[in-house]
């Protein structure tokens, strides 16, 4: 089942993030193809100058030899990569130019975004040549993309009455399901336009099939409420603007709501509102308290909370019946109560980066969970019976303490990844061979004593081509 909350998705972001080269390698082997291009592309946008010595170095350990081919390839890629950052530094569109007809689709994107970031008469005329081709890619589709914002970015603030008719018979005329609108600004009064009755006329003449609003504007402080009247809006995009506080009412058709990486410490949900959210993002904002009113999104399915303040959850989470994703990371949790038994439908919880000494039995009520992340907490010991959750297929325990893996371990049949490097184990269970799905195993920086018993498990376990790591 394709989890869109997916720790692999997680885990990817924390190689690239700490720029572990070995860790993004080993993706490229992974069984699904999406995954092997999603690492390789972190690949070439983490590197540097270093980059090709380390990999030509990692390529001779054990377990890579066979990527030598791949790896060839994408030192190519990285090397046209680094010649490309040499004229985005110095701004020579001309040149960049060059790189949107390149054989690999991260230079492309590289040099398409560089171009929106650039501007200008000439960037816009090298994106329109990739819009006119016959052919649709992936590129044309994101010049497509850059090439409005940026028409939006150096038109839509200085509309004149005129102008924002013709706007409103643009909108008129383009009879489609989803339009996406992007408001830009730089400047600390670049919303003053855009306030209760100086809204551009296209939000009200287009209001029926507006689906989908990005707006960008780090001085936003609050939401104006002209937004709320766009009812048929489904998704709508806040990241990392200025708001301090929102109030929400109505906006029923609203299937996704991103406000990541604001400064909200509250948000307030009117009765009654937001009957259909699906995905709610509060990331990376101060959120120390949530508000009661969650439990009225009964058909929410993700919910992220992870960057806040939060150290306790309302028992209202419990009234949350379909809710299948959270993510808690890095917050301040020193308890879950056994009220988290009640959220059947969960799949994924991420809850590393908290302050957690044991967990409730009841978290082995979650039957549909096939993700578990509890790193970085003092939780020494799992609680009995942890191979009750059958469907678990990821499970990470980095940096707990533990000391003890369950000796019935081979119970959990679903079991894919297994991660408690960090830790205080010295024995491995036998039974850890007995996992038919087990793919990935990270034991770094335990105190394993490596007598006859746990080399010969560990080389079984190998010998099933399971991916041991130790050091």
């Amino acid at each position: 089942m394709n989890i869109e909350f997916d720790l692999d998705e997680e885990k990817m972001s924390d190689l690239t993030n700490n720029g572990d080269l070995y860790g993004l390698l080993n993706y490229l082997k992974h069984e699904n193809r999406i995954k092997q291009r999603k690492a390789r592309r972190a690949i070439v946008l983490m590197a540097d100058k270093k980059t090709p010595k380390q990999l030509k170095k990692l390529v001779k350990q054990d377990g890579l030899i066979d990527l030598q081919e791949i790896i060839d390839d994408l030192l190519m890629e990285i090397k046209e990569k680094l010649e490309l950052e040499k004229f985005i530094t110095s701004n020579n569109v001309k040149k960049i130019g060059k790189y949107l007809n390149s054989q690999y689709s991260s230079i492309c994107e590289i040099a398409i975004k560089s171009l929106g970031e650039i501007g200008g008469e000439k960037a816009m005329e090298l994106l329109e040549s990739l819009i006119n081709s016959d052919e649709i890619t992936e590129e044309m589709i994101l010049s497509r993309k850059i090439l409005r914002d940026l028409k939006f970015k150096e038109q839509l603030l200085n509309l004149t009455e005129k102008e924002r008719n013709a706007f409103k018979e643009f909108y008129d005329e383009m009879n489609q399901r989803t339009i996406t609108i992007n408001i830009f600004s730089e400047k600390e009064n670049g919303w003053n336009a855009y306030q209760e009755n100086e809204m551009p006329v296209v939000f009200f003449s287009a209001k029926k099939v507006v689906h989908a609003l990005k707006i960008n504007n780090k001085f936003l402080q609050d939401l104006p409420s002209s937004i709320l009247k766009l009812n048929s809006l489904e998704k709508l995009e806040l990241e990392y603007d200025g708001l301090k506080r929102i109030t929400i009412h109505g906006m029923n058709s609203l299937k996704t709501l991103d406000l990541k990486g604001n400064r909200l410490e509250d948000i307030t949900i009117l009765d009654g509102s937001l009957q259909a959210l699906e995905i709610l993002d509060l990331s990376e904002n101060q959120i120390r308290i949530l508000p009661n009113s969650l439990e009225k999104l009964r058909e929410l399915r993700i919910l992220r909370l992870n960057n806040n303040k939060i150290s306790r959850l309302p028992e209202t989470f419990a009234m949350l019946p379909k809710l299948e994703g959270i993510d808690l990371r890095n917050n301040l949790l020193s308890s879950l109560s056994s009220w988290i038994g009640k959220l059947t439908s969960l799949k994924v919880l991420l809850l590393s980066n908290n302050q957690l000494d044991e967990l409730p039995n009841e978290i082995l009520e979650l039957s549909n969970l096939e993700g578990l992340d509890l790193s970085n907490n003092q939780i020494t010991m799992l609680p009995n019976g942890i191979i009750q959750l059958k469907k678990l297929k990821k499970l990470r325990l980095n940096n707990t303490g533990l000391k003890l893996l369950p000796t019935e371990i081979h119970e959990m049949k679903a079991l894919q990844e297994l991660h408690v490097s960090g830790n205080k184990i010295e024995t491995l269970p036998k039974s850890l061979t007995n996992l038919p799905k087990l793919t990935r195993l990270e034991l770094v920086g335990n105190p394993l004593v490596m007598d006859k018993v746990q080399q010969k498990i560990l080389k079984k376990l190998r010998k099933k081509k399971i991916d041991v790591m130790i050091e």
